[in-house]
């Protein structure tokens, strides 16, 4: 069940969402500063039981798996052809042979028309999913500061907190004199490889689209009519009006 410390992370990615990043920074700082959620030393939090940096999570039990939609797309190592693929500009990215969490990803057929990428995060018959974790209010701390020119020092220890998780023997620090730009670049880098396919992304991408950056997705606007959320087609009714669709092709 959700608690206090829950609803203080869902408040600071609504604020960081809403470029509000001095209530991002309040809310994502009192929860890191509580101490209750350990930084964990796992790459994934798609784990049966409880990892140790959650704070908020939907539970799965033998009934009723609340992952099954990330299995069913994404599963590799019992389907030969996931429905859902990482796409060749990602894995260029995420391949990294001294970042560990580059082992999520794999080709397959190299060189061959029928190349394809697999990813491996979800490749478990039934976890928990996660849904508010430590290491995004990492993130969004290091992020806020950079945005508000804050406290450095604080920001560069969030960042290279994910960073020496993941490369372990060949981690090497963030300079100190790191630029605002650079540090919040360096930020949402690490954000793209910790939360690949887990349905963040293109959140981010929205909100720095709002804030008046040029973005693109997959060539269309970051706000074209398709990516508007639609109402369910069970709630049209007479003079309903839907959400406009299209022009993201």
């Amino acid at each position: 069940y959700a608690n206090k410390n829950a609803v203080k992370a869902l408040k600071s990615k609504i604020y960081f969402t809403k470029h509000d990043y001095t209530n991002a920074l309040k809310y994502s700082d009192e929860l890191i500063k509580t101490n209750q959620y350990v930084f964990s030393d796992t790459f994934s939090r798609y784990e049966k039981g409880a990892p140790e940096e959650v704070i908020f999570e939907l539970v799965s039990s033998l009934a009723f798996n609340r992952g099954s939609v990330f299995i069913s797309n994404y599963r590799s190592d019992n389907n030969p052809n996931p429905a859902f693929k990482p796409a060749k500009s990602f894995y260029d990215l995420a391949k990294n042979t001294d970042d560990q969490r580059s082992a999520f990803y794999e080709i397959k057929n190299e060189g061959k028309l029928n190349e394809f990428i697999i990813c491996h995060k979800f490749d478990r018959d039934w976890f928990n999913v996660p849904l508010l974790n430590i290491t995004d209010m990492h993130l969004i701390r290091a992020e806020a500061i950079a945005e508000l020119n804050g406290d450095k020092t604080t920001a560069i220890s969030d960042v290279d907190k994910i960073r020496k998780r993941a490369f372990g023997a060949n981690f090497s620090a963030l300079s100190p004199t790191i630029g605002y730009n650079n540090l919040k670049d360096s930020a949402r880098a690490q954000r793209r490889l910790e939360f690949a396919f887990e349905g963040d992304w293109t959140t981010q991408l929205q909100r720095r689209g709002a804030q008046g950056e040029n973005i693109k997705i997959r060539t269309a606007d970051w706000n074209c009519n398709g990516m508007i959320l639609q109402f369910s087609a069970s709630e049209k009714t007479a003079g309903f009006v839907f959400n406009p669709e299209g022009g993201c092709n």
